[in-house]
């Protein structure tokens, strides 16, 4: 029994591999030339994987700010934005809180 069960104990790890090659691009495209013989486009495509340029269209419409830029935004005039936990809040509306003067002044 034990000798049957250890026979089949690859075929979980086998159906997930095989299903994350089916459903990244990457992984698919390095499969693809490993499986036609480019083995040297397969190890540049391989070697690119940890490399990604962050673009505008990666954000999904969300803007990156710099702490220097988040300074800018700590007065009525200019807009009262509060970041927590990297993601930025516009709280104008509550100037009467978050304004100078205000309670949580210290936190815009």
């Amino acid at each position: 029994m034990a000798n049957g069960v250890k026979n089949y104990m690859w075929f979980p790890v086998l159906i997930a591999l095989t299903y994350t090659i089916y459903t990244n691009d990457n992984y698919r495209s390095i499969a693809e030339k490993v499986l036609t013989g480019d083995l040297s486009g397969a190890f540049e495509d391989y070697s690119k994987l940890g490399e990604k340029d962050v673009t505008v269209e990666d954000i999904n419409g969300e803007k990156l700010f710099t702490i220097d830029e988040l300074k800018k935004y700590n007065n009525p005039e200019s807009g009262l934005y509060l970041a927590i936990l990297g993601r930025v809040y516009d709280v104008s509306e509550g100037k009467k809180y978050y304004g100078e003067g205000g309670t949580y002044y210290g936190f815009v």
